[in-house]
């Protein structure tokens, strides 16, 4: 079962008619904020500015979203968080990246109240696919901070990941990269499927590349012969899974 991530939103949008907001509160949890001048207001709490930029990068807030308008106003360079505005949430690609983003941030909260080395591993683990059809030179730069990672250091190593993780999450999703990840999952198959399987595979990449199938097609197809040919790592893979499907 996937947690409900924490999500800030702007007050102004928390009854928006909008169908992809309105179907997101029932699998996060919004907590509506005030933007003013010097000060915005945090369930009813004042928050100076000053305080602004410590709040909003809780490591128990998973994304934010706000009015198009407001968007300029935050420095989102300092925000490590996903920031999306009500006009992106209908680009597709925005909103995937978003969602992508807020479920993953929502996974390494685990790892983060824990504070244990043997977590990280697990979750770097789990969310190799993930991470790779995200940005792979940040998967693999992720994959050093674990591998030169120790127990004795555990905590400053989960801090260094999360780091780079927020950093990587910021990265729209993309249709070269998603692919790129596709063929290497494949790949754990290469001794199990016939010449005619393996074609017909090839031949749907093709079509996503032109828009024509879904990733999540795709990944149906992978996720039924990782089960049939028993490859327990990718079954645990978070890509299968990697937020609500009723929120595709």
């Amino acid at each position: 079962m996937i947690e409900q991530p924490l999500i800030l939103i702007s007050s102004n949008l928390i009854n928006t008619s909008n169908s992809q907001l309105q179907n997101l509160k029932n699998y996060t949890r919004f907590t509506p904020i005030t933007f003013g001048k010097e000060l915005f207001v945090v369930n009813e709490r004042l928050v100076f500015s000053d305080e602004i930029l410590e709040c909003l990068n809780n490591k128990l807030i998973h994304g934010i979203i706000i009015e198009q308008n407001l968007i300029k106003a935050l420095d989102l360079k300092s925000i490590k968080v996903p920031v999306i505005s009500e006009k992106d949430v209908v680009d597709l690609t925005n909103w995937k990246s978003f969602l992508i983003a807020i479920f993953t941030l929502q996974r390494f909260e685990e790892v983060y109240s824990s504070s244990s080395y043997y977590q990280l591993i697990n979750f770097h683990s789990a969310n190799k696919y993930l991470l790779m059809a995200v940005h792979q030179k940040y998967q693999k730069d992720l994959g050093k901070i674990v591998a030169n990672g120790h127990k004795a250091q555990a905590k400053k190593a989960i801090e260094n990941y999360y780091d780079l993780l927020t950093l990587a999450l910021k990265n729209p999703i993309s249709n070269v990269r998603e692919t790129n990840m596709l063929m290497h999952v494949f790949g754990y198959f290469k001794d199990n499927l016939s010449k005619t399987e393996k074609a017909e595979f090839i031949n749907l990449l093709n079509l996503y590349r032109q828009n024509m199938v879904t990733l999540k097609q795709i990944l149906s197809i992978l996720h039924l012969w990782s089960i049939k040919y028993n490859q327990t790592y990718l079954i645990k893979q978070t890509i299968f899974n990697a937020y609500p499907n009723e929120l595709h």
